[in-house]
């Protein structure tokens, strides 16, 4: 999910990006427009979020690397185990290829593969860190109970609704998701 949240000196919360665009085209059905207003130890916070594409950069690189490897008749079949697995990984290091150009551009790609995922790393650890201190920790802990949404996609939940309460049905909350 794609979360970018900066907080205004003034105290609203905005959102652009993926999230933000579906809001805009929900609005018609009745949305409440107003905007969260946030206690004041919160105003003046920035923290701007990419995640999305930073996961979209790792899928590049690793297709870019595969479709080297396949170009150069490198077929990872063992086990039929899936693609960047511990085994999988510890092939693609063991491999060596006879021009040393290949070999350049082959350790270019591996080394772009794992930055990006330590930025991604890094980032979730980031992100994580930031939902465990007030005000969002308690409502980041509460929608982690729901199967299958993990702390990045609470927090950006939190950071589009803010305060569930201002919608007066919940139907309206939903047309603002």
């Amino acid at each position: 999910p794609l979360l970018r949240m900066a907080v205004a000196d003034h105290g609203l919360l905005h959102l652009q990006g993926s999230v933000l665009r579906h809001r805009q085209a929900m609005q018609h059905r009745g949305a409440d427009r107003r905007a969260a207003r946030l206690p004041e130890q919160q105003r003046g916070l920035r923290v701007d979020v990419d995640e999305d594409l930073l996961q979209r950069d790792l899928t590049r690189a690793r297709n870019r690397l595969s479709k080297f490897l396949l170009r150069r008749g490198c077929v990872y079949a063992i086990d039929r185990k899936p693609t960047w697995s511990q085994k999988y990984r510890s092939w693609l290091r063991a491999l060596t290829f006879e021009r040393t150009a290949d070999q350049v551009i082959f350790e270019d790609y591996l080394l772009a593969v794992e930055q990006v995922e330590g930025r991604l790393e890094a980032l979730t650890d980031r992100i994580e860190h930031f939902a465990e201190q007030e005000p969002w920790r308690e409502r980041v802990q509460a929608l982690r109970c729901f199967h299958g949404i993990n702390t990045v996609t609470a927090m950006a939940l939190v950071a589009e609704i803010h305060d569930p309460r201002r919608f007066s049905h919940p139907r309206r909350l939903m047309s603002y998701l």
